[in-house]
């Protein structure tokens, strides 16, 4: 696969797939799939046709269209480019997530000093979008710690689009002193790697550079994209 233009693959496949065009022609998208198809290439996929690689990449990061928790691509592309924390697979929803409950907890601990008990209310929000997920689905959590509480991701994109300055830029920084997301993800029928159809991933990621990052080099996109959420 030395001689494969993998960066043409992926840009072709992202436009036939819809995404949001001012997203496409920002770049970031095309980088976080042409990066995953790297990985993809030199793990267990090496046995697939270089097609089906570039299509479970775009899956994997982009998401699909429609999933039980919609996810916007501003956060998808932050999550690929983030830092991973833990990582839990099973065969169904009654999979053990312990050691995402116990980095959230411990990060908490540190970062927010009053109304902590917040947290829960967003676990119990995350274990619903497990048990409800299906096959195909691909589906991101925030988790936004502050000074004074938790927020969820419902809190945090509703910040982020409220608190721009006149020239567009965010004062997210301001307000969280970090950010996590929680991916879930089951996997299709031929899907290679943790195996069959129905597996279950819940991936947890440092997103608080990545985010912040996006929402000032991309705001115009951001912008767009939110208007119609």
């Amino acid at each position: 696969m030395e001689n494969i233009d993998i960066k043409s693959l992926v840009a072709s496949a992202i436009s036939s797939n819809h995404i949001h065009e001012a997203f496409v022609n920002s770049g970031s998208a095309e980088w976080a799939v042409v990066e995953e198809v790297k990985k993809m290439m030199e793990d267990d996929f090496m046995d697939l046709p270089i097609e089906k690689i570039v299509e479970f990449a775009l899956w994997k990061v982009l998401g699909p269209e429609r999933t039980v928790y919609g996810t916007p691509q501003s956060v998808r592309v932050p999550f690929a480019n983030g830092k991973k924390i833990a990582t839990e697979y099973g065969s169904d929803a009654e999979l053990n997530i312990s050691s995402i409950g116990t980095a959230l907890i411990q990060n908490v601990g540190r970062f927010v000093e009053n109304y902590a008990s917040d947290l829960f209310y967003d676990w119990e929000t995350l274990k619903r979008v497990i048990k409800e997920s299906k096959p195909g689905d691909n589906s991101i959590m925030l988790f936004g710690l502050r000074d004074s509480g938790v927020d969820g991701s419902d809190f945090v994109m509703s910040h982020a689009n409220s608190s721009r300055n006149a020239f567009g830029n965010s004062h997210m920084t301001d307000r969280y002193r970090k950010l996590f997301a929680v991916r879930v993800m089951v996997t299709e029928e031929g899907y290679p790697g943790h195996g069959r159809a129905g597996t279950y991933e819940v991936e947890m990621r440092d997103i608080t550079h990545e985010f912040y990052t996006v929402l000032n080099s991309e705001k115009n996109w951001f912008r767009q994209e939110h208007e119609h959420v």
